[in-house]
């Protein structure tokens, strides 16, 4: 298939630094080559606690996929907007706004294509 080779190469990096007692950051990059192709990711986090129950988080990531997986050269790019209120210990109910972007119209709003596409979450979290 396209991108087969007979080696595979990953690098996968995780950095997290709590800069304060409220705020910590964090960094994420990976890369994937099989032989001619390759593929990028990276994103950057941040977290800043408001109170004690009140969270708020930025993250932004970037993809690039040069024909690792059948298609030509793409760029997707997102940004997160998080607000989280912990109820009780290990409970939490969380709001995010994400914005998606690509170099090309990869994503659909009914049949017709676009280059961005816009998502709400509310969610309840449960955790261990």
């Amino acid at each position: 298939g396209a991108g087969a080779s007979d080696y595979r190469l990953l690098l996968d990096g995780v950095f997290l630094i709590d800069v304060s007692s409220r705020v910590s950051l964090g960094a994420n990059i990976d890369f994937l080559k099989e032989g001619d192709n390759h593929w990028f990711g990276a994103a950057l986090m941040a977290k800043l606690s408001l109170t004690d129950c009140l969270t708020a988080a930025l993250r932004g990531e970037l993809i690039t996929d040069k024909n690792l997986y059948g298609v030509a050269e793409e760029s997707l790019y997102e940004g997160t907007v998080m607000l989280g209120y912990t109820l009780a210990k290990h409970f939490e109910v969380r709001a995010e706004v994400r914005a998606d972007m690509a170099s090309a119209e990869v994503f659909k709003k009914g049949k017709t294509p676009r280059k961005n596409q816009a998502t709400g979450l509310l969610g309840f979290l449960a955790y261990f």
